[in-house]
């Protein structure tokens, strides 16, 4: 990802380690057009999904942590970080898909985008992350009771941030949060320069902000509309509110506001009615948008399925669910037709790119703003 916005509170860490070497985010993908459609891949121009796509479609099994104790981490205790670290994202993984809906597997890819272990390796043999090895079975056992209103306030297991604890002072250099020690975060890192930021303390409750990943635990940067739209640090929002199970949903002309359906619930596109999602393998009708997040329903089997990475058809015709692409890659469309194309990986640096959602870096840099075509900007590879 290009930054370390917290767009999913407990994979901060993972994701704030992506910002050197991957732009895509695992809930945002776009068309050539710009079009964006949350959960899904770029189109022709969109970034690459987060990673590979693992095996069947089903996220690792040894050691996955689950939530609410449906499975403890029963596997030996990683003593390395190349140990640790796949398990890692697998319980993060196994947790957003239990919080957030959607495969555990396909935000695993999404995890994995960018060779986040990797990042994370060579941050701890540069002495910005230390590696606490007595700390790794906790953190993955920890995951198994871990809740959803936890991972919201606080990111991820107290023993994870033990396992993994940033060494970088206040006004050193850091190329992502992890780096940082203590209450703190990394600010000001340019990906287009690859210019290293500050760690800099976390914005108290109530104070102004710029991003998502700069307040205490338990805030979030926005506006919440009652100072003016200033950017504020305020209580993260709890997903509570939304119509219930069978209400209208959807654009009112008349009140002239949009209804959004509860937690666990979407609006149905074509009866504009709050119904459940329907999760992979589940029976769906084309076009309604029922499935999960990474999900669409299939035009052939009428049954929910993964979104597919690099190689896999995908698309967004209209009477059809959008079909995007996982991880590092984007939606390149058919010449021929617009409306489909093929999960193709992202381009590298210096790359003929038309929109900077083709980059792996997420910038397509041109000669002018009305150039039709320019390069691809090289990756920040700093470790």
């Amino acid at each position: 990802m290009m930054t370390t916005l917290r767009i999913f509170a407990v994979s901060a860490l993972a994701l704030g380690m992506m910002a050197c070497s991957s732009s895509s985010s695992p809930s945002s993908n776009k068309t050539d057009s710009g079009t964006k459609k949350d959960g899904a891949s770029h189109v022709d121009g969109e970034a690459k999904k987060d990673g590979e796509a693992t095996k069947d479609g089903e996220a690792k099994k040894d050691g996955e942590a689950t939530k609410d104790g449906a499975k403890g981490y029963d596997a030996p205790s990683p003593t390395t970080v190349a140990a640790f670290c796949p398990d890692w994202l697998a319980a993060q993984a196994a947790h957003l898909g239990a919080c957030k809906g959607g495969p555990a597997a396909a935000w695993l890819v999404n995890l994995e985008a960018g060779g986040t272990c990797t990042q994370i390796a060579a941050a701890v043999t540069a002495g910005r992350v230390k590696f606490d090895a007595t700390q790794t079975h906790a953190c993955l056992e920890a995951y198994a009771s871990f809740t959803c209103a936890e991972g919201d306030d606080q990111a991820e297991p107290t023993a994870c941030k033990s396992a993994l604890a940033g060494t970088v002072k206040s006004g050193a250099t850091c190329y992502a949060d992890i780096d940082c020690a203590g209450s703190s975060y990394c600010a000001g890192f340019d990906q287009a320069t690859c210019s290293g930021g500050k760690c800099e303390a976390l914005v108290a409750a109530g104070d102004t902000c710029k991003l998502g990943d700069e307040c205490v635990a338990g805030y979030t940067c926005y506006k919440d509309g009652g100072d003016g739209g200033a950017l504020k640090c305020n209580k993260t929002p709890v997903a509570t509110g939304g119509a219930a199970k069978g209400a209208t949903c959807g654009y009112d002309k008349t009140t002239k506001k949009t209804v959004t359906c509860a937690q666990g619930l979407q609006c149905d596109a074509l009866t504009l009615v709050c119904v459940p999602t329907v999760k992979l393998g589940g029976a769906c009708t084309d076009g309604a948008s029922e499935c999960d997040l990474y999900e669409a329903c299939d035009p052939t089997t009428k049954k929910c399925t993964q979104f597919p990475v690099a190689g896999g058809d995908c698309g967004y015709s209209s009477g059809q669910d959008d079909i995007g692409c996982l991880g590092q890659t984007y939606c390149k469309v058919s010449a021929s037709d617009p409306t489909a194309g093929t999960c193709a990986d992202q381009l590298g640096s210096g790359a003929s790119c038309v929109t900077d959602v083709q980059c792996i870096t997420g910038k397509c840099e041109k000669a002018s703003k009305d150039a039709g075509t320019g390069t691809c900007t090289k990756p920040c590879t700093e470790m």
